[in-house]
């Protein structure tokens, strides 16, 4: 970094702050105003923008010192202008900076918003999920199910396809890991989605939850036309512990063009049905 734009780390992540505020609403010359604390037609002292981390923080530096800095960051992919409408954000690694500074407060106003009694309050969370970072909205899923509050499955259930496809994959893991209706009812159109990366995380999610209301859309996935998904369904099918299931496995087993590791999970869930069903026998 140039002499004329070092800085203290602290004041770094505070930059990375105030950006994460305003993801992809403002463009660089628009954040450079911020930095500098200026008052413009569009950036009054009444604005939300006044309002947040970045403003003002580097107000005794020349406005062109400013613009450097924007521009260094941007060409060591700390920032990204997000194109077509050529707005900034964070990239992975300027996010995971600020993960421990961020993350736990977005959670407790999530939380906050879904205990309130408010009409509005899904779509309320639903905007604190999708105005933000997806590295940031990430690691939030993590933080909301390492504090096992279910009732985030409301939200996620109303999210679902509206967020990127990381996140979307990290709302099906969240399903496996807290269960419940709303989680059954997510994971069973996820299953179906057209994306195949999708389908195979909704079966492991499945096979977490272990709830034998997932048997049939399990049963359908054995015709997935990628072998990793059929190979995911085999395995959650053995997590039910349902042994209607071992005709459809010994169908699979006999055919002669099925891939080998969806053979191998083929077996291994037939041997975990039979030793079941062995059980059952035993008691009845």
């Amino acid at each position: 970094m140039d002499a004329n734009l070092e800085m203290e780390p602290d004041v770094l992540i505070r930059i990375f702050e105030g950006i994460n505020q305003v993801d992809k609403q403002v463009n660089a010359a628009q954040f450079a105003d911020i930095l500098k604390g200026s008052r413009t037609a569009w950036l009054t002292s009444d604005s939300y923008y006044a309002r947040t981390v970045g403003y003002g923080l580097l107000s005794n530096w020349p406005k062109k010192h400013i613009s450097d800095l924007i521009g260094y960051l941007l060409e060591n992919n700390l920032l990204i202008n997000d194109f077509p409408a050529d707005t900034l954000s964070l990239s992975e690694q300027a996010s995971g900076l600020i993960i421990p500074l961020v993350v736990p407060e977005l959670a407790d106003e999530v939380q906050a918003v879904l205990r309130s009694k408010s009409k509005d309050r899904i779509s309320r969370c639903l905007a604190l999920f999708q105005g933000k970072n997806p590295e940031i909205v990430v690691h939030l899923v993590r933080e909301l199910v390492q504090r096992r509050d279910t009732s985030i499955l409301l939200c996620f259930k109303a999210l679902q396809r509206r967020v990127p496809k990381k996140v979307y994959l990290q709302l099906i893991w969240a399903c496996g890991q807290l269960g419940g209706k709303d989680a059954v009812s997510l994971l069973s159109k996820a299953v179906q989605d057209r994306d195949s990366a999708i389908r195979v995380k909704a079966c492991q999610a499945m096979g977490k939850m272990a709830d034998q209301a997932f048997y049939f859309a399990l049963i359908s996935a054995l015709e997935d036309p990628v072998a990793l998904v059929r190979e995911n369904a085999v395995l959650a099918l053995g997590k039910l512990k349902m042994v209607s299931a071992l005709k459809r496995l010994e169908l699979m087993i006999g055919n002669p063009v099925e891939e080998p590791q969806v053979l191998r999970a083929a077996r291994e869930t037939r041997s975990i049905l039979l030793r079941e069903k062995e059980q059952k026998e035993i008691y009845e």
